[in-house]
């Protein structure tokens, strides 16, 4: 996909560079990073859309760099080596972030590599762990998880490092199998609200869009959740500003990619896409056998559409401990989806309608031909 077709599909968090580009989240970037300074565990509750991944990275990791600390960020959280790929990726931050020669040692605990980083960099550690929500979806009940929970509990009560972990509300349930091992587990927890007007106006203006155009995009109908703006989609509608209106610019960004798939594949994903989203816009994981059950498809035709999907960057799969599971692979994809599956059946509604009616006069143009013929054929 190229940058001339900007979609929730290519739409990336910001990164430390851009940390004057996070508008609207100063009170909860300040809240955070005093946690941290008081060396306190803190839980960043996100609800999808509303930019917790901007705010690690653009927001928090920024000052904590600044005031001395070694940031290491995580966000992979699917297969059996999930301990092993956090306690790599603090190493790669200690030895990026230092200069230093440092490496996991085999079977090293994480808490124990905590502090021999922390003794090696000569600095305090944070770790911010995003998307945590995908770890507590892909991993439960099992042998990885049992550990991995113990192991990130005691790191965490330790406080060999600052934790700030990131998820959404929907997974605090899931969550709170940690509580037994970390005291006051929800104690310290920042919950990110949709952005003001003010600050979603401050967004679309850092993004390059003329002043006479702000306010049209911000009052986005799509955009609008109880009590402010969506950020994500705010930003799809200041990017695809030429697109028409700016609910017109969110509710058709998936339709370039949509387009270049074959039109078995589109017909699939039209019957799958309620299972996979709810009435109220949420995604959810489906088994094949889910799906399958809902479509008109079997076995190859299934398996490739659901490949083509994958590699559009329409959908994604996890690997859960109930088995191979299928969602969407963008939580803002879930309104424009659900507004494309309704235009689609709509068109497809049309036509059969005008179909009916087409075939339908010429019945009667045949008809009247036949009474013609007959007619003239008894005189």
């Amino acid at each position: 996909m190229s940058s001339a077709n900007p979609s929730p599909l290519n739409l990336q968090p910001l990164g430390p560079e851009q940390e004057d580009l996070l508008c609207g989240r100063k009170a909860e970037v300040r809240a955070i990073l005093e946690n941290c300074e008081a060396g306190r565990f803190t839980v960043l509750l996100s609800p999808p859309g509303f930019g917790a991944s901007s705010v690690l990275r653009a927001g928090v990791q920024p000052p904590l760099l600044r005031a001395g600390n070694i940031v290491a960020i995580a966000s992979d959280w699917e297969g059996r080596t999930v301990a092993a790929r956090l306690r790599e990726t603090v190493a790669e931050a200690v030895h990026h972030q230092t200069g230093e020669p440092f490496a996991p040692r085999s079977r090293e605990p994480l808490i124990e590599l905590l502090e021999r980083a922390v003794a090696t960099a000569g600095k305090p550690l944070a770790i911010l762990l995003d998307q945590f929500e995908d770890y507590l979806r892909c991993h439960a009940g099992t042998d990885v998880s049992d550990a991995f929970d113990a192991e990130l509990s005691h790191a965490i009560s330790s406080r060999a490092a600052h934790f700030v972990i990131a998820m959404h509300p929907s997974a605090v349930g899931e969550f709170e199998r940690l509580a037994p091992f970390i005291p006051n587990l929800l104690g310290y927890t920042v919950t990110l609200a949709p952005l003001t007007p003010e600050g979603a106006a401050e967004l679309v203006r850092r993004r390059g869009v003329e002043p006479a155009a702000v306010n049209e995009i911000i009052s986005a109908r799509v955009a609008a959740v109880e009590g402010g703006v969506n950020p994500t989609l705010i930003t799809i509608a200041a990017q695809r500003r030429d697109s028409g209106s700016a609910d017109r610019a969110i509710l058709t960004s998936l339709d370039p990619v949509l387009s270049d798939l074959r039109a078995s594949d589109r017909r699939l994903l039209l019957q799958w896409l309620p299972v996979l989203v709810t009435p109220e816009g949420h995604r959810i994981a489906v088994s094949l056998k889910g799906l399958t059950e809902r479509c008109s498809a079997r076995g190859a035709a299934v398996e490739s559409a659901l490949a083509a999907l994958i590699r559009a960057g329409v959908l994604r799969h996890i690997t859960t401990p109930f088995g191979i599971r299928y969602l969407l692979a963008r939580d803002a994809t879930s309104p424009i989806l659900r507004d494309w599956g309704e235009r689609t059946q709509r068109i497809h509604a049309a036509r059969s309608q005008t179909l009916s009616r087409a075939i339908s006069v010429l019945v009667g143009v045949i008809a009247l031909f036949a009474a013609y013929l007959v007619y003239y054929s008894g005189k």
